[in-house]
């Protein structure tokens, strides 16, 4: 076949894949908007991203700004908080100590925090407090506990509610603690482990527990829904010294503290985060 007819016969089938492709790709964002545009209006919300791979191809497709002050559309960079999906994090973080023989999950409390030494959080397992079957903890803390100082006091004066292992009750401080005894027992602040540890190992170069300044601008503002649209207290906030779960003064938002730690991420990451070193 002479070269002429052979490129004529390429080109020809690039603009066909080209084109099929782009139908693909337009079908595929029907179908995603069919589902994500009445949901925004639904629930009010400002900006969304959404990541799907399929067909061995990732696509992005990004609705609305990621802040209403000064209209910056959503894009596949902007970070959002992932809330409470930082728990698997926490979870993988400890189950890796322990597959290394670095953590006991089925040791008391007490055993990795001695200031939980004579109270009934402190003769829990490591396990029960990750399954949320210590005892029946709060889903958050109380408003009144802001310091690191005050999560210990919170749980040295925790009246029992239930034998553990017996009822389990979904809770923050639970999994929060959960995560400071997994980096208590490896003598490392666990914002180090998380940021220098798993996240590197899994790859999520824009994955934060502390978002840096760099990063700053692609953070999307969270609004409350229930409040006017206004902004939500807290949202965009920085934090650094509690794992997942126990995270201080964060209870109106949806991720907080050191068993749901607001995690930031881009789209095409799944998160971005912020957490504190263990407390004290």
């Amino acid at each position: 076949m002479p070269l002429s007819r052979l490129a004529a016969l390429a080109a020809a089938l690039t603009l066909t894949l080209g084109h099929s492709a782009a139908h693909a790709n337009d079908q595929l964002q029907a179908k995603v908007d069919q589902i994500i545009r009445p949901l925004m209006q639904e629930q009010g919300i400002t900006g969304m991203a959404v990541a799907i791979y399929a067909r061995n191809h990732a696509h992005y497709f990004s609705y609305g700004v990621a802040s209403k002050a000064d209209n910056v559309p959503v894009s596949r960079d902007t970070l959002f908080e992932i809330g409470s999906l930082s728990k698997t994090y926490t979870a993988t973080l400890a189950a890796l100590a322990s597959a290394e023989g670095k953590l006991d999950l089925d040791a008391p409390a007490k055993r990795y925090h001695p200031a939980l030494a004579g109270t009934s959080i402190g003769e829990a397992s490591v396990l029960e407090l990750g399954a949320y079957s210590a005892d029946c903890l709060p889903l958050q803390f109380p408003d009144a506990v802001q310091t690191p100082q005050q999560v210990v006091d919170f749980f040295r004066h925790w009246q029992p509610r239930a034998k553990p292992g017996t009822q389990r009750c979904y809770s923050n401080p639970s999994l929060g603690l959960f995560g400071d005894l997994a980096a208590r027992a490896q003598h490392q602040p666990f914002s180090t482990l998380m940021s220098e540890g798993l996240l590197k190992q899994m790859g999520l170069e824009n994955t934060y527990l502390q978002v840096p300044a760099s990063a700053q601008g692609l953070y999307a503002q969270g609004y409350d829904a229930h409040a006017a649209g206004g902004p939500a207290p807290g949202a965009g906030a920085s934090h650094g010294h509690y794992p997942a779960g126990l995270l201080p003064g964060r209870r109106h938002d949806p991720g907080p503290g050191l068993g749901a730690l607001p995690l930031p991420g881009h789209a095409k990451h799944l998160g971005r985060w912020q957490w504190p070193a263990a407390y004290p």
